[in-house]
Formats: structure tokens, C-alpha cells, sequence
């Protein structure tokens, strides 16, 4: 329920109400991946870079042990988001798949 009501309120731009509910309902079921991807949307809404960064990675994290289908959209938000932070978001996207950042080639 909580999940639903976060998903309203961060579509209605209510990012830190939508925050909240997403850390409510990870409270209740820790190892929800989505919970995680959406807290990590409403992080990068409120321009917390960081707390994006680790939501994310925890999302991608849990959906290791699920279908490849949820750990591929877990590495596209964080992908998404690291083209938008620059180096330091890309070092996170790096990070999650272990290895450095790759150097552009022109």
C-alpha cells in the first residue's frame, strides 16, 4: 500500500513525501528491490546524488538472485543516472559491475 502511495506522490512531484513512503515501506519489507529503484528516483529528484547512488546499487544488489529482466532495469536506472551526475556517477556505474570507467574513443 505504502509502495502505491509513494508511487502517486512522486508522480504528482511530491519527491520528499514520496521519499518518506518509500522508506516506510522498506521498513516493512527490507528487500523489496523496486521500493529501493523508486527511492533512488526521488533521491535523484531532490539532488541527492549519493543517497541515489546507494539506493540504486542496494536495488541492484537484491535483484542478483531474481530474473535477469529485473537486474538489467536495475543497471539501466543506474546507467541513466550516471550520464546525468558525470564522473562520479559513472565511477558508480563502474563500480557496480567492477571495473574502472571506460575512456571515451572519438
Amino acid at each position: 500500500m505504502r509502495y502505491y502511495c509513494a508511487r502517486l506522490l512522486y508522480s504528482t512531484g511530491r519527491y520528499e513525501e514520496a521519499r518518506d513512503q518509500f522508506l516506510a515501506c522498506l521498513r516493512v519489507q527490507p528487500g523489496f528491490p523496486r521500493a529501493l529503484e523508486n527511492l533512488g528516483l526521488c533521491y535523484e529528484a531532490l539532488r541527492d546524488d549519493a543517497k541515489a547512488t546507494e539506493a540504486y546499487l542496494e536495488a541492484i544488489a537484491l535483484c542478483k538472485k531474481q530474473h535477469r529482466s529485473e537486474r538489467r532495469r536495475g543497471f539501466c536506472l543506474l546507467r541513466s543516472f550516471a550520464r546525468q551526475a558525470g564522473p562520479i556517477g559513472q565511477g558508480a556505474a563502474s563500480a557496480s559491475r567492477g571495473s574502472s570507467p571506460q575512456p571515451k574513443i572519438f
